[in-house]
């Protein structure tokens, strides 16, 4: 986990201008820690019907992978 953060944090560092780097940060982590929440809200509507939440973790897995396969990143 550490090594991802780091790595997540090194490319914005290179990618956007000086003067701005503290905006992109800040809205980053706006946007990554504001979304815990939702996730916990949907993580425990999931849990009540496991089988449910099954199916779901199913087919968001086969998205991404179909995503990564569909992209140009290979």
């Amino acid at each position: 986990m550490a090594m991802a953060m780091a790595m997540a944090r090194s490319g914005p560092t290179r990618a956007w201008p000086r003067h701005l780097l503290g905006r992109v940060t800040a809205s980053e982590r706006f946007l990554g820690y504001g979304a815990l929440p939702i996730g916990a809200v949907l993580a425990g509507a999931l849990a009540t019907g496991l089988r449910t939440a099954a199916w779901v973790i199913c087919v968001a897995q086969a998205l991404c992978v179909l995503a990564l396969v569909l992209s140009s990143i290979h």
